[in-house]
C-alpha cells in the first residue's frame, strides 16, 4: 500500500499509541494503562535511548494504523551464549488496513536490526488466522506449549468444559499421587526448600548460567530478568519456592501467584516457572503444590514448551492429558474457556544453523510468562 511507513515510536508517539490502542482493544485494555505499559516496556529503556519506545508502528500519513512490540532480552543458545532477541506481541493492523501489505511491512522492520538472533512471541492457540499465516510465510515456525493442570479439591471439577464421568476418578488418583510424592520418606530435597524472598537474588543468575543456559533454547532467566519480570510487576504479586543443595546453591525454582476466581469465592494457581535440574524435580512440585494448597488454591496449571518436567510434575499428580487439559480454562482474568492453550511462535533471525533443532519447540523452555500470556486480560 502506497504512503505507509513503518518506524520505531519515540515517547511523542505515546498518546497516540494509547488512543490506537484504546480504540482498537477497548477503553480498559491493559497496555493502555501507563504503569503497566511503563513496566511491561522498561527493558527498552535499560538498553535503548531513555524515550525510545520498543513498538514498531505502521502510518498511513500521520495516523498509526497498525503496530507490533519488541520487548529486547537475551537468548540462551544451549551452548551458553546470551544473544540478543526480541519478544513480539500485540501484533495489531487496523482491520480496514488488512490484507493491504501492511503486516508484512511491520513484520520485516524487525528484521532489519542485524543485531538481533530471534525473534519469538507467545499468543493464544486460536490466534487469528491471517496473522498466523502472515508469520507462517515470513518465516516462524509455530509450536504448543504443553499445558499441565492440578485440581487440589474435587469441587474445582466445577470449572471445567463438558464434565466427564470419569472426570472424579482422574482428580482422585491424581490427588493420591500428590500424597504420596508428598510423604516425608518420599522426599530427598524437599527440606532445603524455601520461599525466595528476592527475585533478584544472584543465584538465580548462577542457577541459570550454568545449568539452564546449557540445557535450553530461550530467554536467558537470571536475576536481572526474574526482578524485572516477578519482583517489579505493577499488578500481580508473584511467589516463589526453591530448593537448595548442601553448599546453598539454587538446584530447582518454581514461581506462581494467586487470583480469584470471581464469583466462586476460590482460588487459582497460575505457575509461571518451573525449572528443576535432575534429582530435584518432584520435591520442587510437590512442596509448590503443599504452598497452594495452604494458599487455598483450588486450581492450578502451568504452560511450557518442554515435556522436560513430566516425570516430576506428573508423579506429584498434574494432569497432562489434552483431553482433559483442554477442558481446564486457561487462568486468566477472567477464565478464558474456548482457548484453552498457549502457543509459541519464533524465527532465528541471522544464523539458523548455530541452533541445532531450534524448531523443536521441546528444546525450549518458554511459558506463559514470556511474550504477554500472564497479564490482566482486559
Amino acid at each position: 500500500m502506497k504512503n505507509i511507513t513503518t518506524r520505531y515510536l519515540n515517547r511523542s508517539d505515546r498518546e497516540g499509541l494509547r488512543a490506537f490502542m484504546k480504540r482498537e482493544y477497548g477503553q480498559e485494555y491493559i497496555l493502555a494503562q501507563e504503569k503497566f505499559f511503563e513496566w511491561y516496556t522498561h527493558p527498552a529503556r535499560q538498553k535503548n535511548a531513555p524515550d525510545a519506545l520498543p513498538v514498531i508502528g505502521a502510518f498511513l500519513g500521520d495516523d498509526l494504523v497498525g503496530h507490533i512490540f519488541v520487548i529486547p532480552h537475551y537468548f540462551s543458545d544451549r551452548a551458553g551464549a546470551k544473544l540478543p532477541m526480541v519478544w513480539n506481541s500485540n501484533f495489531m493492523v487496523q482491520a480496514e488496513f488488512r490484507q493491504k501489505g501492511i503486516g508484512p511491512a511491520i513484520v520485516r522492520r524487525i528484521f532489519d536490526d542485524q543485531s538481533i538472533a530471534v525473534s519469538a512471541g507467545t499468543g493464544a492457540s486460536l490466534q487469528e488466522k491471517g496473522g498466523r499465516s502472515l508469520l507462517s510465510v515470513m518465516g516462524y515456525e509455530f509450536g504448543f506449549m504443553r499445558k499441565y493442570v492440578f485440581l487440589l479439591d474435587e469441587g474445582a471439577r466445577g470449572f471445567l468444559k463438558d464434565p466427564m464421568t470419569e472426570d472424579a476418578e482422574r482428580v482422585r488418583e491424581s490427588l493420591r499421587r500428590f500424597a504420596r510424592a508428598s510423604r516425608p520418606e518420599a522426599s530427598r530435597a524437599a527440606g532445603r526448600a524455601f520461599d525466595l524472598e528476592r527475585f533478584d537474588d544472584p543465584r538465580l543468575t548462577d542457577f541459570w548460567e550454568e545449568w539452564g543456559a546449557r540445557e535450553f533454547y530461550g530467554t536467558w532467566r537470571d536475576a536481572d530478568f526474574f526482578q524485572w519480570r516477578y519482583g517489579a510487576h505493577p499488578v500481580f504479586r508473584y511467589r516463589a519456592v526453591a530448593i537448595a543443595d548442601e553448599k546453598n546453591k539454587i538446584r530447582a525454582l518454581a514461581v506462581w501467584r494467586r487470583a480469584a476466581l470471581a464469583p466462586s469465592g476460590k482460588y487459582f494457581g497460575r505457575i509461571t516457572e518451573f525449572l528443576a535440574q535432575d534429582g530435584f524435580g518432584e520435591d520442587l512440585a510437590s512442596v509448590l503444590l503443599a504452598n497452594m494448597k495452604e494458599a487455598g488454591v483450588s486450581l492450578a496449571d502451568f504452560s511450557t514448551t518442554t515435556d522436560h518436567f513430566d516425570s516430576a510434575l506428573i508423579g506429584a499428580g498434574f494432569i497432562a492429558d489434552s483431553d482433559f487439559t483442554a477442558r481446564a480454562p486457561r487462568l486468566l482474568e477472567p477464565l478464558i474457556h474456548v482457548d484453552p492453550f498457549v502457543n509459541i511462535v519464533a524465527k532465528a533471525v541471522r544464523d539458523q544453523e548455530l541452533f541445532p533443532d531450534f524448531n523443536s519447540f521441546d528444546q525450549w523452555y518458554a511459558t506463559a510468562a514470556d511474550g504477554d500470556q500472564d497479564r490482566p486480560n482486559h
